[in-house]
């Protein structure tokens, strides 16, 4: 795989070449036995650098294992990784290693140490015989059987909590550790204790700067019952899934093999069955956490089986939701709101005759550093984001929680910023949990930079945010936290400037310095502090000069804050302020999402309507404007009425005035209403545009000024081999400045893409393309910008009659992208989001 591609796939997930993780997340591995910690480990370890095993465990597991040599040997010498990927998976089919021995082979590297947390508190006398017991399993064949490594005793201690608590807690950063808890440590703990249990265990082994893996063994057998198997395994996956900076596997189908240990021959004898747990009859409470949290495409054994299953969950009518009526999430998956609204989150279904417990996620700590770097920033903060869930409200039949309530999580001075929000629905007994919905609550009166820069108020600072990642989302905008330059740059990219993540000096380079006593009115305004970078907030009078009492917006170790300059500047040998670079020669292109003439919109043109209104204008202002045009034009052949087992979508010719007052340039026939009229209509539709000096797309090289703009229409629908339309792409590559592709593809009503949008997206910018502006879900779906091109997935309907099948019908976005002549690389690229009324008449969702 070349370059281009590796870091395309890394950053989108496009492609199906395994990729090894960056050490930035903390890999964590969830299974039922304790054996599978030793293929995580093995997989995840550098195995010739040495870690501390820090083990939470009821037991000891140092059995050793005769002739572990071999063991040691084999997990080493493995040509390729895939090849020890099948070794290690037919070692679990045999059971070559069990759940009390697997921590022996994997000593003395990478386990240089191992530090056995027997419990939360042990006498000395009891940890001495703990400790002896462990050392004597661990180096039990050593007299018979010696292995290379000689004994390993002096390097297994026990520890009680309060032991390790203290001796951890002056262990270097640069101390590798890997951290296993099996649940059965929480055995014979009380029920109601159990969630708070795990995690106060998890809570410790986060605060480890050097943890660089993690595993949960659920041990059903050593558990009181299955109920609280069921508990605990729901507290484990609670927990790792509160970690920001995460990748959790859970595998429940994993295979260890026969179980040899004492107590599954001593059920062999018997008679019983080892205890296991039924992942098809589940409680609500695991199964609803599941079906929300679990990414099942990351699933290695039986992945099938967890599709369906999570499907089935996914699909359980009491599975509770959190929605605002009459309102729709941003496409980054967020709900964007303004303090004040009078709005108010609500259960669906309704929660009758249940408990409801409202509750805010948020991180512990007020900042961390994620990154190996210090630069004398968050030098002792945590490494992990792990958040704590903070009960807002709680009462009977609570089905709605008004946005008010999250006053006591916001910023307590200006009532904005990020909050994860959840809410668990308990009846008879039983609790359903929502998805955590990420709520962002923008200033009031703010809009634009300072809307996105106050969003991000009381969410912790941490240091090297640029390596923050989820799903396609990365640095900050996974809304988990920023560092200085990286919470400003948050907000400029939210506005559309296409800004790198990473510390001042990689912003430096896309600012332009100006004069302190003369700033310019209506520009945001940055002050570049050398190592740290700041905006002005507002200026105050006198107007026009950089003043004392001028509001600045920072952050800096701790929450964003809005303070005065005299107070930023203390301390400070020098600040320049500065305003983001304009390109000398911008070309502005415009894009919609589908648009579609014909029906109830076009007896409105007939009638003289312009279903684009204010849009057109907007749209006219373009160097080049252009869109999918969802329908054929002109009066319905002979050969369209032979087949009527279909929708025909056929406009009259006044879409054509409505199409040249918007300034439109172009528009891509490439979809599956094209032969709405069959080929007789398509033609004269193409040639009706034409006339009309419209351009109908295929493949077309269209100049503006200086630069030459290749646009490609792609009906995906029509071609299930991308190959054609990669040929295209190689074609007119080479003679084009930018190259952007228009294809109609992926499922519709659906605000997420699909595997086959993602697969084909990642293999168009491995290929060279600039831009990929989709369209076809009749939604609004992500933009996402990686180093090499940007793909905005679908903007949605820009023109249709409705009303459709849900509220995404009426939305949808304009796409404006600013491209520097010069440099032939776009600067900035928005989104306007549009609404849509019933009769397909469009305004701005805001105001222009």
């Amino acid at each position: 795989m070349n370059f281009r591609a590796w870091v395309a796939g890394l950053i989108l997930g496009w492609t199906s070449v395994p990729i090894q993780i960056p050490a930035e997340d903390l890999p964590v591995w969830i299974e039922e036995s304790h054996a599978g910690s030793f293929y995580f480990f093995v997989e995840t370890l550098r195995l010739s650098e040495p870690h501390t095993l820090v083990l939470f465990d009821a037991h000891s597991d140092a059995n050793g294992i005769p002739k572990s040599d071999s063991i040691r040997e084999a997990i080493r010498r493995g040509p390729t990784l895939e090849k020890r990927h099948e070794m290690l998976d037919e070692w679990r089919k045999q059971g070559r290693i069990q759940c009390f021995d697997w921590i022996e082979p994997l000593m003395p590297l990478p386990f240089a140490e191992v530090i056995w947390v027997a419990a939360e508190k042990l006498d000395e006398a009891e940890r001495q015989r703990m400790e002896i017991d462990a050392r004597e399993y661990l180096d039990g064949h050593e007299e018979g059987l010696p292995r290379d490594a000689g004994p390993l005793t002096a390097r297994y201690r026990v520890m009680d909590r309060e032991q390790f608590r203290s001796e951890s807690a002056a262990w270097p950063e640069n101390q590798r550790i890997a951290a296993s808890v099996d649940l059965d440590y929480f055995a014979s703990w009380e029920d109601g204790d159990l969630a708070a249990g795990v995690d106060g265990v998890v809570h410790d082994l986060l605060k480890l700067r050097g943890l660089r893996a993690l595993s949960f063994a659920i041990s059903t057998p050593y558990l009181r019952d299955l109920q609280q198997a069921e508990d605990l395994t729901a507290a484990a996956l609670d927990a790792a899934w509160r970690i920001g900076n995460a990748n959790v596997r859970f595998e429940p189908f994993a295979p260890t093999g026969p179980d040899r240990s004492l107590m599954a021959r001593l059920r062999e004898r018997k008679g019983d069955a080892l205890p296991a747990m039924d992942w098809e009859t589940i409680g609500p409470r695991l199964r609803s956490l599941l079906a929300h949290q679990w990414n099942t495409n990351d699933v290695r054994y039986h992945a099938g089986k967890a599709v369906r299953l999570a499907g089935r969950w996914r699909a359980d009518p009491f599975l509770p939701q959190i929605t605002i009526p009459g309102a729709l999430k941003r496409i980054d998956g967020t709900w964007g709101l303004e303090d004040g609204d009078s709005v108010a989150f609500t259960l669906s279904p309704a929660p009758i005759g249940a408990r409801v417990r409202w509750k805010a996620i948020r991180p512990m700590e007020t900042a961390y550093r994620i990154g190996d770097a210090s630069l004398g920033f968050a030098h002792n903060a945590p490494r992990w984001i792990w958040s704590e869930a903070i009960l807002l409200d709680e009462g009977p039949v609570l089905g709605e929680l008004p946005l008010a309530a999250l006053t006591s999580v916001l910023d307590p001075t200006h009532r904005c910023g990020t909050v994860h929000l959840c809410a668990e629905v308990e009846r008879d007994g039983e609790v359903w949990r929502t998805p955590v919905e990420t709520v962002c609550v923008r200033k009031r009166g703010t809009n634009g930079v300072r809307a996105a820069w106050s969003e991000q108020f009381g969410l912790p600072y941490v240091f090297d945010s640029r390596l923050l990642r989820s799903g396609r989302l990365t640095g900050p905008e996974c809304r988990w936290g920023a560092d200085c330059a990286n919470f400003i740059t948050q907000g400029l990219r939210a506005d559309g400037w296409l800004l790198p993540w990473g510390s001042p000096s990689d912003v430096r380079p896309f600012l332009k310095p100006v004069n302190a006593d003369a700033l310019p009115a209506g520009e945001v305004v940055l002050l570049d502090l050398g190592s740290h970078l700041a905006g002005i907030w507002e200026d105050r009078p006198p107007l026009g000069f950089l003043n004392d009492e001028d509001d600045c917006i920072h952050q800096l170790e701790g929450h964003p804050e809005i303070i005065p300059f005299g107070k930023l500047k203390q301390g400070r040998h020098s600040v320049k302020p500065a305003v983001l670079k304009a390109p000398e020669k911008p070309i502005q292109l415009m894009f919609t999402g589908d648009l579609m003439f014909g029906r109830r919109v076009g007896e409105g043109l007939k009638a003289g309507s312009q279903p684009l209104g204010e849009v057109a204008e907007f749209l006219a202002s373009a160097d080049l404007a252009v869109g999918n045009l969802e329908c054929v034009m002109g009066d319905e052949s002979f050969e369209a009425n032979e087949n009527r087992d279909r929708l025909k979508l056929i406009a009259p010719e006044e879409a054509l005035i409505e199409l040249q007052r918007a300034g439109i340039d172009a528009v891509s026939l490439n979809n599956n209403h094209a032969l709405d009229d069959g080929p007789v209509g398509l033609a004269r539709t193409s040639r009706l545009l034409a006339d009309a000096g419209i351009k109908p797309l295929g493949k077309s090289i269209i100049s503006v000024g200086d630069l030459r703009i290749g646009l490609v229409g792609w009906d995906d629908s029509k071609e299930a081999d991308p190959e054609p339309l990669l040929e295209t792409v190689h074609e007119v590559k080479v003679r084009t400045d930018f190259l952007i592709v228009l294809p109609h593809w992926g499922r519709e009503h659906t605000t997420l893409p699909t595997q086959r949008q993602e697969q084909l997206a990642g293999r168009l910018l491995q290929a060279g393309v600039d831009l990929i502006a989709g369209s076809g879900p009749h939604a609004m779906q992500p933009l996402t910008h990686t180093p090499f091109g940007s793909v905005a997935f679908s903007l949605g309907n820009t023109v249709f009659d409705g009303p459709g099948p849900d509220l995404d019908w009426n939305r949808g976005a304009l796409l404006e992208v600013v491209i520097d002549a010069i440099t032939k690389r776009p600067v900035q690229m928005k989104l306007h989001e549009i609404r849509i009324e019933d009769d397909g008449t469009v305004q701005f969702a805001t105001r222009k």
